[in-house]
């Protein structure tokens, strides 16, 4: 009695809300109109040099949302190289000729999924851009609880239908790597996150109905296209910055650009003297001394 008491009293209160036209329904299609086109970049600096650089296939963890035989890793590299061709920068090679590069070499075993397993050089590549797409989640929004205003608002047939949202939630990490000693030269680390209804970013999936959604891999391909862009536009200005200094570099010394995340090893000038420090972690990927058992950025297990 005191809940239908409850609802009625708030009903009334809503009523004179829609008369003066003040709802609180968000979840309409109309809600989130704009999200922002990626692949549209300012142009690169004057001077700046365009390095031949590898984007083997990524790393990649899925919580929910996507069906199971989404090749997450290898779309997102060739999202990364359509990406990179729109800003007009670097000379990105895609991951089919990157394996055929290494095979070619027979370093074929020096490349993982966003790893560069060991130091190798690779002829006609300059630097590997590594990545990983972490913890992907795609889910529906949750309906609106019954004692909210939106909640009461559909219960009265008062406002338009609800439909719910997309989320999307994921960590994108960059290293751009010399593969030839495993110097690590940029970094970045993005988190995304994006509610949006699907027409708007151009899914064909419905976010109505119940249970799991399940993107399939032209709509996942989509999903990744903006997350990708959210991180390449995260490291643009740093990797702007490098690429006018490496045009004025003297050959075989490297630019020192700040990285974004201090607890990654920056990048720096490797000489004879520094062999040692240019082993990586097979795991991360983070430069480790040889005499370190154990990584320091992930605790894996060295020797």
């Amino acid at each position: 009695m005191c809940r239908l008491e409850t609802l009625f009293k708030f009903g009334i209160a809503l009523l004179g809300c829609v008369a003066c036209g003040c709802t609180g329904l968000t979840g309409t299609p109309h809600a989130n109109a704009f999200v922002a086109t990626p692949g549209q970049y300012p142009p690169p600096p004057a001077g700046a040099t365009r390095p031949h650089v590898g984007v083997p296939a990524m790393a990649a963890s899925v919580r929910e949302g996507l069906e199971n035989s989404v090749p997450v890793g290898e779309i997102s590299a060739d999202q990364l190289v359509t990406l990179l061709l729109a800003s007009d920068r670097l000379s990105p090679i895609d991951r089919e000729r990157v394996m055929a590069l290494a095979r070619e070499q027979g370093r074929g075993d020096s490349l993982r999924n966003g790893t560069l397993v060991r130091p190798a050089s690779l002829a006609g590549i300059d630097y590997l851009l590594l990545g990983e797409v972490r913890d992907l989640s795609v889910r529906r929004e949750p309906p609106p609880e019954q004692l909210s205003v939106a909640g009461v608002e559909q219960m009265l047939n008062v406002a338009p239908q609800w439909h719910p949202r997309l989320f999307v939630d994921c960590t994108i990490a960059l290293r751009l790597v010399r593969p030839s000693d495993g110097a690590i030269i940029l970094t970045s680390q993005t988190p995304f996150h994006r509610a949006a209804f699907p027409k708007e970013i151009g899914l064909t999936v419905s976010a109505d109905g119940e249970g799991e959604i399940k993107l399939s891999q032209s709509d996942s391909a989509k999903v990744l296209r903006l997350a990708l862009d959210a991180a390449l536009r995260d490291m643009l200005p740093r990797l702007d910055q490098w690429t006018v200094a490496l045009a004025h570099q003297p050959a075989g010394t490297q630019p020192v650009v700040a990285s974004a995340h201090p607890t990654t090893a920056p990048a720096g000038v490797t000489s004879g003297s520094q062999k040692a420090l240019t082993l990586i972690c097979p795991e991360c990927g983070f430069r480790v001394s040889k005499d370190d058992q154990f990584c320091p950025n992930c605790g894996a297990k060295l020797r």
